[in-house]
């Protein structure tokens, strides 16, 4: 082997190493604030440092993504909400770039099947760091934005990618055509068929979907619908999950999924389901 081979392998088994050690602590972004900032720090130099396309729109996602998380989970006020949204928004961008323009479906279709699924799920994020980004700017912003986030998500599913985040393409438009007024262009029967296709494609043989946020949000909708004995049918489903249950699942978000199961039993009770 030459020198050149033999110092190309070095970089490319260390590149795969730091890789794999951003992913560790990727999946370790629940444990403590802390934690979270050395997965983001350690993927922001993958970004920075790698030539490789797909570990850079890897570790783009995955920043997106702790945005994301810090806001929902470690960030206080509004105000600086917004802010790590807006990050998140920017990185998920970058990430879908790196494959063509924003929403250039047949630039995507020339893809191989792998950076597909890459730019499916960079798409995904965008559209959903936008919906959460207008949860705090208000109804004005939704209705501005409204457009952006459908465009992401049918992208995903005309990209043949709905099986993305536990069919989160449907679960985001699902949401979307609940809380967005008929006026302004939601659709609360979009929303039902959006809802029922991502909790039916995700059920697992235990009858509750691989990402149970995929109950519970259905269960919100039929609640503000009024129809309280199908939400709490929903909720039923998932309130008595075991945190051994959730690591079965296996689905990429445990301490995410905790978290939703505490939420259900909260509106379980609420709901006074099974009185």
């Amino acid at each position: 082997m030459s020198k050149l081979a033999i110092i190309a392998a070095v970089f490319m088994t260390m590149g795969s190493s730091a890789f794999a050690n951003c992913d560790t602590k990727f999946n370790q972004r629940g444990k403590s604030a802390q934690a979270l900032e050395d997965a983001m720090s350690c993927l922001r130099n993958q970004v920075s440092t790698d030539s490789n396309s797909e570990i850079k729109a890897d570790s783009l996602i995955k920043v997106s993504y702790l945005h994301m998380f810090k806001s929902e989970f470690y960030t206080v006020g509004d105000s600086n909400k917004i802010i790590e949204l807006e990050q998140a928004m920017k990185r998920s961008e970058q990430a879908i770039l790196i494959y063509g323009r924003m929403f250039d479906l047949r630039a995507y279709e020339k893809l191989g099947e792998t950076q597909k699924d890459t730019v499916a799920k960079a798409l995904y994020f965008y559209g959903t760091a936008t919906a959460r980004y207008v949860e705090y700017k208000g109804k004005l912003e939704a209705i501005k934005k409204l457009s952006t986030i459908k465009r992401s998500m049918n992208t995903v599913i005309r990209l043949g990618r709905e099986e993305i985040e536990h069919f989160g393409a449907h679960r985001t438009l699902a949401i979307l055509n609940a809380k967005v007024p008929v006026i302004a262009g939601g659709n609360k029967g979009l929303a039902k068929k959006y809802f029922e296709i991502a909790t039916s494609q995700t059920e697992t043989t235990s009858g509750y979907s691989s990402y149970p946020l995929n109950n519970f949000m259905y269960a919100e909708y039929l609640a503000e619908e009024n129809n309280k004995s199908e939400a709490c049918a929903q909720l039923s489903k998932i309130v008595d999950i075991t945190s051994e249950q959730i690591d079965i699942l296996n689905n990429g978000y445990t301490f995410e999924t905790s978290n939703d199961i505490k939420k259900a039993k909260r509106r379980f009770t609420e709901l006074s389901c099974g009185r």
